[in-house]
């Protein structure tokens, strides 16, 4: 049995929050640049996390790691920095993602088997 992370599971959360998100602030359409940007990497996060759940690979966590990226910085890049609840939240989703992402990946790097020898 493969064993799941708890960084997996964090992800998974963050990405039902940041889906709903929009909606919670009252900014749901998909012409405001911040919940187009919660909603498309929220639907990438959830893909990515349940593949980790299923089928742990370092894939996943590299692509979690840039999808936190891309959300700690969108308020500047998409100019809703000035609003201060998406920005926040934006900021604060991709920093947490990024974060478990990481640590996720320093835990399967520490339990991998050696590699066999040619």
């Amino acid at each position: 049995m493969r064993r799941q992370l708890w960084q997996d599971w964090a992800i998974l959360g963050a990405a039902s929050w940041l889906y709903a998100s929009p909606f919670v602030f009252g900014i749901a359409t998909l012409t405001h640049p911040a919940a187009a940007v919660s909603w498309a990497c929220a639907v990438v996060l959830m893909v990515s996390a349940s593949e980790a759940l299923a089928v742990p690979d370092p894939v996943e966590e590299w692509m979690d790691c840039l999808v936190g990226v891309a959300l700690t910085v969108s308020p500047w890049l998409l100019d809703f920095s000035d609003e201060r609840l998406p920005a926040v939240n934006s900021v604060g989703v991709g920093l947490a993602v990024t974060l478990f992402a990481i640590s996720a990946l320093g835990r399967r790097r520490k339990r991998a088997p050696p590699a066999p020898a040619p």
